[in-house]
């Protein structure tokens, strides 16, 4: 299974909730793994890791809309991330991402997909409700 299918399972979501088949169509997108490769190699800057700022800045920077579970009709705006996001980042991004393990352009992807998933998952219980979507 895929990190963000762990996600959701300990989210408490079934394996039949909607939400699985929104994000499921959202990542089964054939070009989103180069375009994530290509969002490192612009937020590193030629570097071969992120650092704690450039995820920051990546974190803070995510906007876009996400349709209703599929509903092509209504879309809404993602939320912005949240005070605690961003202090996750602050006291742990060294420690997730030790120089030995560091957030590198094969790893961003993945983690760039958990983001964007928290995101998702947050605006979709704001819009419709936690029950709706388990």
């Amino acid at each position: 299974a895929e990190s963000w299918e762990d996600f959701l399972d300990a989210l408490g979501f079934l394996r039949s909730s909607p939400i699985r088949q929104h994000v499921r169509q959202l990542f089964s997108r054939e070009d989103l793994e180069e375009q994530l490769q290509g969002l490192f190699d612009a937020l590193s800057g030629g570097q071969p890791a992120l650092d704690k700022g450039s995820f920051l800045n990546f974190s803070s920077k995510i906007r876009g809309q996400v349709h209703v579970l599929l509903d092509m009709k209504t879309k809404i705006a993602l939320l912005p991330p949240t005070v605690e996001d961003s202090q996750w980042i602050q006291q742990s991004f060294d420690a997730v991402f030790p120089p030995e393990a560091p957030l590198d352009r094969n790893a961003f992807p993945g983690v760039a997909k958990l983001v964007l998933l928290r995101r998702v998952v947050r605006t979709l219980i704001e819009y419709v409700g936690v029950e709706e979507l388990k």
